[in-house]
């Protein structure tokens, strides 16, 4: 991901601009998980890149009828690099679709956002695709985690978040950086996104060769190591009271501007079910889903 390629390109010549089958290719990844023999190792192996993460992933080209072309090498004109995901053998069938309704679920909440989509197969579930925001075009732009800029290992919960609004504050010097990442705080305790490590969050070069707080990605349901998430909120990992919320809020943008911003994600996480319809959730995920943040929901409306 970002900018950094490496030379020489072994096995690819010829072969990036070829259709893929992604219901195979998301077989073949499950096959490959649970430890099981897969044709198409070499092609997945191509089509994964660097992405990392719990679910599988592969790197594509997508243009505006949905077809896809493999890697993430240059592409044609009219397509854009996307990353779509495959789920994990221990998600549910409709994993994407509880994907793609978070991602709706976060714009609704003021959470800045990549544009995403399902793709949907003759026979697959339905896939997760997210547009790369490392990528304009064909120019590539640096991307760097939290964890990489911190040099700190990204699986060991020791950050707060706290921490993570002076580190936003001290790379880019900008409140509305400080502000989005503010809200991306709430959505993920609000949302029970528990797996919300410091490689979960970026920065990103600009074309002036300026670090921003890159987009959010990877918002979903999780339920965290433990329970907990990985980020705490002022010494917290689970069962945060409001008044820490909205304290570490404070401190960077002001008593007013947290309670507003955090108003605006209650209401658009009690109106999941709204967007888990929208997306074809099945009723037990739902529910399953909706039942792991009512506590969080109801201690912040009173």
């Amino acid at each position: 991901m970002g900018a950094l390629i490496y030379e020489p390109e072994v096995g690819l010549s010829g072969k990036q601009a070829a259709s893929i089958a992604v219901d195979a290719l998301s077989a073949d990844a499950m096959a490959v998980l649970e430890g099981r023999a897969c044709a198409l190792l070499d092609q997945l192996s191509r089509l994964g890149g660097s992405p990392g993460g719990a679910r599988p992933k592969i790197l594509v080209g997508l243009d505006a009828k949905n077809n896809l072309l493999a890697g993430e090498a240059d592409l044609p004109a009219q397509f854009e690099h996307w990353l779509v995901k495959f789920r994990a053998p221990a998600d549910p069938a409709d994993a994407g679709r509880v994907e793609a309704a978070y991602a709706e679920m976060a714009r609704a909440a003021g959470v800045d956002i990549s544009p995403t989509k399902v793709i949907e197969t003759p026979h697959g579930p339905g896939y997760f695709a997210t547009r790369r925001f490392d990528r304009d075009g064909n120019a590539r732009y640096h991307l760097l985690s939290f964890a990489g800029m911190l040099d700190t290992e990204w699986h060991v919960p020791t950050i707060d978040y706290a921490d993570a609004l002076s580190l936003v504050r001290l790379v880019t010097a900008r409140d509305d950086d400080v502000e989005r990442m503010v809200r991306r705080m709430f959505f993920n305790v609000v949302a029970h996104n528990r797996d919300d490590h410091a490689k979960q969050h970026a920065f990103i070069m600009d074309s002036r060769g300026l670090w921003r707080l890159a987009p959010a990605y990877d918002l979903t349901f999780a339920r965290g190591p433990g329970g907990e998430h990985y980020l705490t909120v002022a010494g917290y990992g689970k069962e945060i009271p409001k008044k820490h919320l909205l304290n570490v809020a404070a401190e960077q943008i002001g008593g007013s501007r947290s309670a507003a911003a955090l108003a605006r994600v209650v209401d658009a996480v009690g109106d999941f079910g709204g967007f888990a319809k929208r997306f074809d959730v099945s009723k037990h995920t739902l529910r399953e889903i909706e039942s792991a943040f009512a506590p969080m929901l109801k201690e912040l409306r009173t």
